[in-house]
């Protein structure tokens, strides 16, 4: 969301910023696919900043909760809880900042 704002500062045209949105998603899907676990809170947080990598560590946190034979770590618990609860902020932020006009009040 805060690179989509900041990409509407620079004069661009649609076919070229809609390239690098997304040329920028698969690099960060690459990133979160090659990662390996970093074994600390600040680790997981800096890398949760990645939103496909965010989804990624949602999805191990609820899968290693529904497995009987692996714990999940607190680090990852506790970096998921606060990369949710920073997103949430982000959002609220940036969401009040956005105006959406219909059509009719564009033309």
């Amino acid at each position: 969301m805060l690179v989509s704002i900041v990409l509407d500062i620079f004069p661009l045209r649609l076919n070229t910023s809609s390239v690098l949105a997304n040329l920028g998603l698969f690099l960060m899907i690459w990133l979160s696919a090659v990662r390996r676990d970093t074994g600390s809170f600040l680790g997981e947080l800096l890398f949760g900043i990645n939103p496909a990598d965010y989804v990624t560590q949602v999805a191990s946190v609820v899968i290693n909760l529904f497995q009987y034979q692996r714990l999940v770590n607190m680090y990852q618990l506790v970096a998921v809880l606060s990369l949710f609860v920073i997103y949430c902020l982000v959002g609220y932020w940036a969401g009040s900042r956005i105006k959406i006009n219909s059509l009719l009040m564009r033309n």
